[in-house]
């Protein structure tokens, strides 16, 4: 049967668990008293981990040293502080078969955990959590401090019963104070496209609309000299013109900016031959 569970496993989950393990091995530790439940803890520390690299811009040893799994967590498996003071609280759920929901229970106990934390009973957590209080106790000092609740799973979509929770948690903190806690709820379908991003090759950066045009003027303006120097009023009048109108009917109609750079492209191009046969 576990064999059979593993064929029908999706896709997205195989790729996101390769890239788990290529990313923490050494740097997260699961317990367990069974190779399989040791090997459940680490697949589920990491999902949490690999959220917050993606999430919060965490690097990888410190998304490892966020995690605070373990009896006493009250359902709050990571917690990271970033630079701008947002408190980051992750739940990870590894769900093997990459289908279903976590518990409503766990998620419940997740949302008392949170109240407690921002209540300041770091007594009623383990000592990793007390370990944390310092650094949570500062950004909460903060006048900009914010809060992300994250449920990062490996299953699919959430129920409305489970969106309520959510719900309920935000509504407790953000009357009083907008935009203080916000939860989101990570999927495996959102987990793969973060594994699919971090796999994309490095996207070209198009010149921006300012280089654009001051590079459309330079070039214009090197074109129509070089048709002063040859005295041509054909040149002048009826290709320097029309080439700028382009131009400008191009931004006004808001095409693409690569085709108004082909056109600067062409100045260029007309530049050179205007130079050499002046």
């Amino acid at each position: 049967m576990p064999n059979q569970a593993a064929q029908t496993s999706p896709l997205e989950l195989e790729l996101l668990e390769s890239e788990l393990r290529t990313e923490f091995r050494g740097l997260i530790e699961g317990v367990g008293n069974t190779a399989a439940e040791q090997d459940r803890s680490f697949l589920s520390k990491a999902v949490a981990a690999f959220t917050l690299i993606n999430e919060a811009g965490a690097t990888p040893q410190d998304a490892a040293s966020a995690i605070v799994d373990g009896g006493g967590d009250h359902g709050i498996d990571a917690i990271y502080v970033d630079a701008t003071w947002t408190i980051w609280l992750v739940q990870s759920k590894f769900i093997a078969s990459g289908r279903g929901e976590p518990d409503l229970g766990d998620l419940s106990k997740f949302r008392d955990g949170v109240v407690d934390l921002l209540a300041g009973r770091y007594d009623r957590f383990n000592q990793a959590v007390q370990a944390k209080a310092p650094g949570i106790a500062a950004a909460l000092s903060e006048p900009h401090r914010q809060v992300r609740v994250v449920l990062a799973h490996t299953g699919g979509a959430i129920s409305d019963q489970r969106r309520e929770v959510f719900a309920d948690l935000q509504r407790r903190y953000n009357e009083t104070d907008p935009d203080f806690l916000h939860c989101t709820a990570r999927g495996l379908t959102s987990l793969h496209d973060f594994v699919m991003e971090r796999l994309a090759p490095p996207k070209i950066e198009k010149p921006s609309i300012f280089y654009i045009l001051v590079t459309l003027i330079s070039r214009f303006r090197a074109f129509m000299g070089g048709c002063q120097r040859r005295r041509s009023l054909d040149c002048t009048s009826n290709t320097g013109i029309s080439w700028l109108k382009e131009i400008f009917c191009a931004l006004r109609a808001r095409r693409p900016l690569m085709m108004v750079w082909r056109t600067s492209c062409l100045l260029k191009q007309t530049t050179s031959s205007t130079t050499t046969t002046a």
